[in-house]
C-alpha cells in the first residue's frame, strides 16, 4: 500500500513554478528602468487610466534594439519585459539567421476587450500587458512572419521556434502557432498573473 502511494506522488504533476518577474507598475520607477534598457518611448498620455482597461505606466515605444512596426502602445511594465527578452531574441536571429532583426511587427498590445477563450475574464491585452509578434524584418532586409514561416523554411521554422521556446522562460504566458488556431498567425506573450507555455 506504501509503495502505491509513493509511486501515485510521484506521477502527480508537479505545481507551476511561481511567475517569472513581477514587473514595477509605478511610473517614475519603471520608466526609470526602461530608460536604463535603451528604449526610445514617450508617455501615452491619452490612454485609458480607469476602470477595468486602464493601462499602468501607459508609453509609446518607437523602437528598442530594434524599430517596432506599428510604433507600439503599451504599458511600461511590458515593454520593460520585453526589452529584456530582446537580447536573447538577437542572439537567437544571429544564429538561426545569420543577421540580427531591425524591425519588429505586431498586432498590437493594448486592446479593451475579454479573453477569446474565455469571455467571463478580461484579456490581458485590456491593460497593454501583452502584446502579439507577427513577425521580424532582419538587417539585412529579409522578413520572416509567422503565419509562413512557423511550418516555412528550415532556418526561419527555427528561428521561430527556438523564440518561442526562449520567450517561456521569460514571459508567463507564451501562446504560439503550436497551442491554436486563433495564434497561426502570431506569438501571444504576456506577463499576467497565470503561467502557461504554449510554445
Amino acid at each position: 500500500m506504501l509503495l502505491v502511494v509513493v509511486l501515485a506522488s510521484c506521477a502527480r504533476r508537479p505545481p507551476d513554478p511561481p511567475p517569472v518577474a513581477v514587473w514595477p507598475t509605478d511610473r517614475a520607477t519603471c520608466f526609470a528602468a526602461l530608460g536604463r534598457e535603451r528604449v526610445a518611448f514617450t508617455d501615452w498620455l491619452d490612454a485609458p487610466t480607469v476602470d477595468v482597461c486602464a493601462v499602468p505606466a501607459p508609453v509609446v515605444v518607437q523602437a528598442s534594439t530594434a524599430a517596432m512596426t506599428p510604433i507600439l502602445q503599451t504599458s511600461c511594465p511590458m515593454m520593460l519585459a520585453w526589452a529584456r527578452f530582446e537580447p536573447e531574441l538577437q542572439r537567437l536571429a544571429s544564429r538561426r539567421l545569420g543577421s540580427e532583426i531591425a524591425r519588429i511587427h505586431h498586432y498590437g498590445s493594448y486592446n479593451c476587450r475579454r479573453m477569446s477563450g474565455n469571455q467571463r475574464r478580461m484579456s490581458l491585452h485590456s491593460t497593454g500587458q501583452a502584446l502579439d509578434i507577427s513577425g521580424f524584418t532582419t538587417a539585412d532586409g529579409r522578413y520572416i512572419s509567422v503565419r509562413d514561416g512557423w511550418r516555412g523554411r528550415r532556418d526561419e521554422a527555427a528561428f521561430l521556434r527556438d523564440l518561442g521556446q526562449a520567450a517561456c522562460r521569460h514571459f508567463n504566458v507564451v501562446l504560439t502557432p503550436n497551442h491554436d488556431r486563433a495564434h497561426r498567425d502570431h506569438i501571444h506573450v504576456d506577463i499576467g498573473p497565470w503561467r502557461f507555455c504554449g510554445a
